[in-house]
């Protein structure tokens, strides 16, 4: 083999990791910043949640602010652009707090907390989807109107008596 490959190998080489590290330095330095939140949840969501925990009892955990792609997903059959049509639907949607199982942390229903601002067009439009794609999962979704104070027993009675498989899905 000719001796000149041999240092012109490592010189190609060098030659592309400056080139990488370039290429790096340049999209770093491209990158907005950003800052967290002081919270995750308003101070109207945390109230709810407090109430939500205690209503489902030690068998359950309350999960505040899960994307519905992290519980819900197109069927399996579906393929390629009708694939990602569905999942683009649900991607960019959170529920407001999901209940799952505490042996399992199976999902188990979903919760809304439906204040003023459910009233506009987007977010009715945004609600009907999240209801369709709840309903063809067989995922409840559990809608409950905001107010200023909750009661542990009202919001229990309620989530039971609307979903009352609640009780027997502990473990599903």
């Amino acid at each position: 083999m000719n001796p000149l490959l041999f240092l012109l190998i490592p010189l190609v080489v060098l030659f592309l990791l400056a080139l990488l590290a370039r290429l790096q330095e340049k999209k770093l330095s491209e990158l907005v910043t950003y800052s967290k939140h002081p919270y995750l949840c308003s101070k109207a969501e945390y109230s709810f949640y407090r109430v939500l925990v205690k209503a489902v009892g030690d068998d359950y955990v309350v999960c505040p602010k899960v994307r519905v792609s992290d519980v819900l997903r197109p069927e399996s059959g579906l393929k390629g652009k009708k694939w990602w049509r569905a999942f683009n639907k649900i991607s960019r949607k959170h529920f407001d707090y999901v209940i799952c199982s505490s042996a399992s942390l199976a999902i188990v229903a979903a919760v809304e907390l439906d204040d003023s601002s459910h009233q506009t067009v987007n977010a009715m439009k945004s609600d009907a989807i999240k209801d369709y794609v709840a309903e063809s999962a067989c995922v409840p979704l559990i809608r409950i109107r905001v107010a200023r104070t909750y009661q542990v027993n009202d919001i229990h009675r309620h989530i039971f008596a609307a979903k009352s498989h609640l009780r027997t899905t502990s473990d599903a």
